[in-house]
């Protein structure tokens, strides 16, 4: 995670501090963070659904009861 992070910030600062600056190199960062996040989003609901599906309803209905508290 950390060394992705500095590799997209790398290829910003090197878009920014070109002589012109490359806007399809930062318009290409962008693209590449919505993919990443959108692929990581998907992996998380994939997760989320694969645990559901082995717990009773009783026992969704306590974890939904239990998310509820620790986000109010």
């Amino acid at each position: 995670h950390q060394a992705l992070r500095h590799e997209m910030h790398a290829r910003v600062q090197a878009a920014l501090t070109s002589d012109t600056v490359d806007r399809a190199a930062l318009e290409a960062v962008r693209v590449d963070a919505l993919r990443r996040l959108d692929d990581g989003s998907k992996e998380l609901v994939q997760a989320i659904a694969d645990m559901a599906e082995v717990l009773t309803p009783a026992q969704r209905q306590a974890l939904a009861a239990r998310h509820q508290q620790e986000f109010q």
